[in-house]
């Protein structure tokens, strides 16, 4: 009877701890699927992942020791932190990202990386805290959908080759302390930041079109809001004289 009860109380400890043990062994395989899609989609001709990244001889955890990885705790190996700045990598931004589900930070800067930055941003890094794509070859507009990154904390996309305007979208950032988009090819107001203590002029430098903000007084959208209100005046005047 003694040992049945012992027994009882033993299942009883390993049904509770099942749900722990599956969760954390589940979560792996998406994130060797992610780093290997990394690894796959960037040339790396100075062999900084490729020599690191083997993959052979997986246990639980084993990606966690991976250059440029980091992961959330020793008991837990889910992927926390991709970085891998100033490795001589060349090629698009890696959509694979998407499979790191618990993914917080992610480094790419100083590389080669080409190419636009993904429309749907924040999709495939829906919960980013820290964003630093800066000195690569990115060209193209900054994506709104950016802006529905709501853990965004830390966004340098400085030293590439952007156009456009930088979408208002981002001022839905409430969390964002740290941004630059300095040395670009921007143009167009600044969103209104809530973090305006934060942001500074030097997080727009080098872009000859940026107006607002901290930045010189957007003279000619004043222009245009002034010529529309006084032509909707006029019209109005001229209605009432009818």
């Amino acid at each position: 009877m003694v040992l049945n009860s012992r027994a009882l109380v033993l299942l009883h400890i390993l049904v509770w701890s099942l749900p722990d043990t599956l969760n954390m062994s589940s979560g792996t395989p998406s994130d060797i699927t992610c780093l290997k899609s990394i690894r796959d989609s960037l040339e790396d001709p100075l062999n900084h992942i490729a020599t690191s990244w083997t993959f052979n001889n997986l246990t639980e955890g084993s990606i966690c020791g991976y250059v440029g990885v980091s992961c959330w705790y020793i008991s837990d190996n889910r992927v926390r932190g991709v970085q891998l700045a100033n490795m001589g990598l060349k090629g698009k931004f890696p959509r694979g990202l998407v499979d790191c589900s618990t993914l917080r930070i992610l480094d790419l800067s100083g590389n080669a990386i080409s190419g636009s930055i993904p429309r749907d941003i924040n999709e495939i890094l829906p919960a980013v805290e820290v964003l630093k794509l800066s000195n690569n070859n990115l060209s193209g507009e900054i994506p709104s959908s950016m802006g529905n990154c709501p853990n965004l904390e830390v966004l340098i996309l400085d030293n590439n080759r952007l156009t456009g305007q930088i979408p208002q979208q981002l001022n839905q950032l409430i969390r964002l302390e740290v941004f630059s988009v300095a040395n670009n090819l921007l143009s167009g107001p600044v969103p209104d930041f809530v973090s305006v203590t934060t942001i500074k002029p030097e997080s727009y430098v080098n872009n000859s079109g940026l107006c607002g903000g901290p930045l010189e007084y957007c003279r000619k959208k004043h222009r245009w809001s002034f010529e529309i209100s006084f032509r909707s005046g006029i019209d109005s005047d001229q209605e009432e004289l009818r």
